[in-house]
């Protein structure tokens, strides 16, 4: 196997473990896989390392052990425990000491033990084709109930399922792409029907009621201060800001904050403005990290998320009201950026909720882009309204079956009938061979006018029609006959000018003739 295939393997088995860390709620997730080479298990992946918490207590072990954790090896025998586990068994270990024997040094499991209180160990064997192929212990720190282990096994076989294809790919890597596409809509289709297992009753009913509340909420109501507020439930004693996103200035605008209390006005001196009515630019890089859409800690606070606020002002913030993490997270959609949410933790306080502030977030930006579509709705319903409505032509638009569904106000006032006596209607426009059709139009002054009909093929509520363009042309009909009537009277006098003139020419020559005899 290549160096390759076997960092792709590696960082696959890692990401399968940190999904298991967190839908199991569990703080480690420890696999070893057999290799048959040496005859020994190798400590391989170890979930939870993301935890700084769980990064701690892992430390303290290695330290006091000397050497990292995944760098041991065991054989199959190395005591009772694993010999059971290689024979297949699933054991739900409580004996912590014991389980470990000869497997890590006890003062680094006393350390770790330390710092994590570690309730129960789920040890599952993962056998690939009827061959042992690894382990998979689960540490948890409270009892592990049946649905638990349930979830457990699921990972344990999506690790099987990786282990087997990297088997059937051994001699060829092309294989190993085309089976890891399996395995990756395997974990899709995992995540999705094992969704309901992902939060506690409590966190689906919080999801639940404010997926109603967002998808009803009135529309004078303010998004933004719903946001800020549900989210400070969740994170607890945390100031809660969110913004949005103007992508023309590429700038956060700030619209609700909560949880400054006493601090605002000391912070608004120091910033020289009002932090819920300020605008912020971060930079590209900051840009991209929102667009991912996922929560992140940012080590730069607000000066990573704003050019504008200097580091001393920051620092000098941070010391104020005692911030100690700033984490942040974008309000997304389709790739767009509409906003962000930022959550500003005391010292040494953890950010709690993390999954379920990104599925509100998320929830939350499909509102923001339905307001931000329906804004957009009615500003072009008033589009639609100054330039059609407010029209001085008159228009109609007649469905297949030439019944009136739309008729604007200067179509009634041509026309000389209310809009309610249209629609609904038959209108059968007169035809023209030649010139446009015209029809009988009611003038400001009651008297009878000249409208000339345009049809154009157009669209309506999904479906063909007709738009009926109505013109009034009754001056320039008008100044048409008159200008028919001075031409007809210019030719009349241009044809009796010339008879004139053929007469003159006549006499002409009588009078030269005449002359001619006299002399």
């Amino acid at each position: 196997m290549s160096e390759t295939m076997n960092q792709l393997v590696l960082r696959q088995l890692q990401q399968i473990v940190d999904d298991a860390t967190d839908l199991c709620h569990v703080p480690l997730v420890l696999i070893s896989l057999f290799d048959k080479e040496s005859g020994y298990f190798h400590f391989r992946a170890l979930g939870g390392i993301s935890n700084p918490f769980i990064q701690t207590a892992i430390k303290a072990g290695e330290l006091i052990a000397g050497r990292k954790l995944l760098t041991y090896q065991h054989t199959a025998d190395v005591n009772a425990y694993v010999k059971k586990i290689v024979e297949r068994q699933t054991l739900m270990i409580t004996d912590i000491y014991s389980a470990t024997e000869n497997l890590l040094p006890r003062p680094a499991i006393e350390a770790a033990q330390f710092f994590l209180k570690i309730k129960q160990i789920a040890s599952l064997p993962i056998v690939v084709n009827g061959q042992m192929a690894g382990m998979a212990g689960f540490i948890s720190q409270k009892e592990i109930t049946p649905q638990d282990l349930k979830l457990m096994n699921a990972f344990a076989n999506e690790i099987r399922l990786l282990l087997e294809n990297l088997l059937l790919a051994s001699t060829l890597e092309q294989k190993v792409a085309e089976r890891t596409r399996e395995l990756q809509a395997t974990l899709a289709a995992h995540e999705r029907t094992e969704s309901a297992l992902k939060e506690s009753e409590q966190r689906l009913r919080f999801l639940s009621r404010t997926a109603e509340q967002l998808l009803n909420l009135p529309a004078e109501a303010d998004p933004f201060a719903y946001i800020v507020e549900n989210i400070k439930q969740l994170a607890g004693e945390a100031i809660v800001g969110v913004a949005e996103y103007d992508p023309e200035s590429q700038c956060l605008f700030a619209r609700s904050i909560a949880g400054l209390g006493k601090y605002l006005q000391p912070v608004i001196n120091l910033l020289g403005s009002d932090p819920s009515k300020m605008a912020y630019k971060g930079d590209e890089a900051t840009r991209q990290m929102l667009l991912t859409g996922k929560l992140v800690e940012v080590e730069d606070g607000m000066t990573k998320l704003s050019v504008d606020i200097p580091p001393m002002v920051w620092n000098t913030i941070k010391n104020l009201i005692n911030i100690g993490s700033v984490h942040a997270i974008g309000l997304t959609w389709q790739g767009k950026l509409l906003g962000d949410v930022l959550i500003l933790l005391p010292r040494d306080a953890e950010l709690k909720n993390a999954p379920v502030i990104e599925a509100f977030v998320k929830q939350a930006a499909v509102v923001l882009q339905r307001k931000k579509a329906e804004e957009s709705l009615i500003a072009g319903r008033e589009a639609f309204y100054n330039i059609v409505e407010k029209s001085p032509i008159g228009l109609l638009v007649l469905d297949q079956e030439k019944k009136v569904r739309f008729i604007n106000a200067q179509g009634e006032k041509l026309l000389g009938r209310k809009r309610e006596d249209f629609l609904g209607q038959l209108f059968v426009p007169p035809l023209a061979d030649k010139h446009l059709p015209e029809i009988a139009i009611k003038l400001d002054n009651g008297s009878t006018g000249i409208g000339t009909l345009n049809i154009v093929e157009t669209g309506w509520e999904g479906k063909q029609a007709e738009l009926i363009a109505i013109s009034d042309v009754t001056s320039r009909a008008q100044a048409e006959t008159e200008l028919n009537k001075k031409v007809k009277e210019l030719e009349d006098f241009c044809k009796a000018i010339e008879g004139r003139e053929i007469k003159m020419a006549s006499l002409e020559k009588e009078i030269e003739r005449l002359r001619k005899q006299a002399e």
